[in-house]
């Protein structure tokens, strides 16, 4: 039985028991012991491999291959750990590779382990690793050490040695790069760690980009929501899964609030809101009367587009990018179509540009009045902002910032939720950060400063389960605390790791949660906590 004991992404360390001697005491990403004969593992797949051979597999147990059939990518049968004897075939082409690779852990699902043969240089573990393969041996290493050849984290090297000796040395490395993979798991730096080793061959970045560019949607599902510090050093960035993930949802599930548009740039501080810039920012639109009806949107990348009310979801209040003071014309096309897209979302009665110069393309894709002059803090642009707003809200209905913060609640809740936030909540306490919302009364959500979300009441999460949003469906039992992944029958597939759940017995809503992991691996896996529960329904 595969027990999945952390994960960043598709990428994770896992391990097995009951009676898988193929794995022991290993916790994957790991190298198949060279003692262990593939034969005894998998008796009914020949050994050479032969395409004709694995075209007749068939078999039962708990282990199976993955093989290139008559109908495309196929699976001897339900396993635990399986074989994929041809994906070496494919080391170097990054096309065909990821493609494989994406239609194999779809087939087999997030849960079983994929032990790739003859795969295994040390520069290919991160990548390989993110794609989701879990045992590698050591092949590679053997066949390089031939050659005289030394391999380590940034290529390979030309050795006048013997092979002992450089086998030793080829078997440090890989085992060395092992253990940073594993530690780059551990603290959810995974895919950092394959941007800095994709640039050790032209082909390996070529497949991180490929897998981004064509395949986003299906890392993105293994992506935590939870908020951990990001690092957008290169152009990737603005492809990377979690990334696609927020600027789809905020196109999906996010509209504007106001008659006023003002664009704003980013900061270097996160959520933004706490940079020295913005509060300058803010204190301007303090100072006009009716303020509430402004509707902030940030523009930055990788991100793009920002919305002040979800500026402390994950990712958007947790990464650092590389600033160069010039944007890139993937950005620039990003942004300009974010921005024709928020045209077409909003009402806007008055449009307010306070951009520095950097970003005067903004003017190709929408029309508004620009107050910059110098800098974006500059006294002569601050004042020109305070003027451009009075004339603005002169001409609109103002709000305070009781509405405000009531849009803002509202607008979390239809990002988060997936649902009209409306139907969530129609009132609110407090003061940032202490800000609550009540429907009918009864409080439905809090806002969790650390979390940078918001949190279910009970009352919240019947108004889902009624809604048809965000359930886990457990079987027959009582619960008690936390819902492990075998009492899990079925769940909402928009589920991710970090979501706020609520689980649903007998079609009743009995408790609100944490989600451990997505809706695809706690519905399929057998072992390990599926939520954590903060509290059962009365």
């Amino acid at each position: 039985m595969i027990e999945t004991v952390k994960r960043d992404g598709i990428g994770r360390i896992a391990g097995g028991e009951h009676g898988l001697e193929f794995i022991g005491s290993l916790r994957s990403p790991a190298f198949l012991s060279p003692d262990i004969s593939p034969k005894e593992i998998f008796p009914h797949v020949p050994y050479p491999i032969s395409a004709a051979d694995l075209n007749a597999i068939s078999g039962e147990g708990k282990y199976g291959a993955i093989y290139f059939g008559p109908e495309g990518l196929m699976k001897s049968h339900e396993a635990e750990i399986y074989w994929f004897p041809h994906l070496v075939e494919l080391i170097g082409d990054p096309l065909k590779l990821v493609d494989a690779m994406v239609k194999a852990r779809k087939l087999v699902g997030p849960v079983p382990m994929i032990y790739a043969p003859a795969v295994g240089r040390p520069n290919h573990l991160a990548l390989l690793t993110y794609l989701g393969i879990d045992i590698f041996d050591t092949i590679p290493l053997r066949m390089s050490a031939r050659k005289g050849i030394y391999l380590d984290e940034n290529g390979e090297w030309k050795e006048d040695k013997g092979f002992d000796e450089v086998m030793e040395r080829n078997m440090e490395s890989a085992l060395r790069e092992l253990n940073i993979v594993k530690r780059a798991i551990e603290n959810g730096r995974l895919r950092d760690l394959v941007e800095m080793r994709a640039r050790s061959e032209p082909w390996l970045y070529a497949a991180l980009r490929l897998a981004d560019e064509e395949h986003w949607r299906h890392f993105e599902i293994y992506e935590a929501l939870k908020g951990k510090p990001v690092r957008y050093p290169g152009p990737e960035g603005i492809t990377r899964p979690e990334v696609m993930r927020f600027r789809e949802r905020v196109l999906e599930r996010w509209r504007p609030r106001g008659e006023v548009l003002l664009l704003l740039p980013c900061s270097a501080r996160k959520p933004y809101s706490r940079s020295r810039t913005h509060r300058r920012f803010h204190e301007v639109l303090e100072s006009v009367r009716g303020w509430g009806t402004v509707q902030e949107v940030i523009l930055t990348s990788p991100m793009i587009m920002v919305p002040r009310e979800l500026e402390r979801y994950y990712p958007a209040g947790h990464y650092d990018a590389a600033v160069r003071g010039k944007w890139d014309r993937a950005e620039v096309e990003g942004i300009k179509g974010a921005l024709h897209n928020l045209k077409r979302m909003g009402a806007f009665k008055h449009i307010i540009i306070h951009l520095p110069g950097d970003m005067d393309f903004v003017s190709d894709a929408i029309y508004g009045e620009w107050t910059v002059e110098g800098s974006v803090t500059s006294e002569r642009s601050l004042e020109n902002l305070r003027n451009a707003l009075e004339r603005a809200l002169s001409d609109v209905r103002g709000e305070g910032p009781k509405k405000r913060a009531l849009w803002t609640l509202q607008a979390m809740a239809e990002f988060q939720f997936g649902m009209p936030g409306e139907e969530m909540l129609e009132s609110v306490k407090g003061r940032w950060p202490n800000i609550k919302g009540f429907l009918n009364g009864k409080q439905t959500v809090t806002f969790i400063e650390g979390k940078g979300a918001l949190s279910l009441t009970t009352e919240g999460g019947k108004i889902l389960a009624e809604k048809g949003k965000y359930r886990v469906f457990v079987g027959d039992f009582e619960v008690r605390g936390d819902i492990f992944a075998i009492g899990v029958e079925s769940a909402d597939p928009e589920i991710r790791e970090g979501d706020d759940v609520v689980i649903v017995q007998d079609g009743v809503p009995v408790a609100v949660g944490i989600a451990e992991r997505s809706a695809a691996e706690m519905v399929q896996a057998k072992k390990g906590v599926a939520v954590r529960v903060r509290k059962k329904m009365k």
